[in-house]
């Protein structure tokens, strides 16, 4: 992945040939070190807590599924899920005889797929919402 794709706080997954490979963590620092390396906090079961340095190479996105955005309080109503309390919401267009985790922000008429954790990290602060989100 590249540093612009990314915010501070971001989930992300590392893979290999990355030593930690497998471990999921949040962007902590986004400073490109030397050789295109970026300071990461892991926060996994099989690792624990600590911070790497992670080449960007071995930074992937975590795709956003159904499960994940009803653990972090998105309601499902017909084809959309809505962040309760929010006047924010995800739509998926997929019928449920071809159901994939495609999910849809629309903002002022147009349509901005959101496929990844990061992405709807990022929108929701851009929209303003202060949400956590749990992986």
């Amino acid at each position: 992945m590249n540093a612009n794709e990314l915010m501070i706080g971001d989930w992300v997954k590392i893979q290999e040939p990355d030593k930690y490979a497998g471990a999921i963590g949040r962007v902590n620092s986004l400073t490109s070190l030397e050789g295109g390396y970026f300071a990461i906090n892991i926060q996994d079961p099989q690792f624990g807590y600590l911070v790497t340095e992670v080449f960007c190479d071995d930074i992937a996105p975590i795709p956003l599924t159904a499960g994940m955005l009803e653990k972090n309080g998105f309601v499902r109503f017909g084809t959309s899920y809505v962040l309760e309390g929010e006047h924010f919401g995800l739509e998926n267009p997929s019928s449920p005889d071809d159901y994939k985790d495609n999910y849809w922000l629309r903002i002022g008429g147009k349509g901005h797929n959101i496929l990844y954790v990061h992405q709807l990290q990022n929108a929701l602060r851009l929209a303003d919402i202060n949400k956590e989100i749990t992986i």
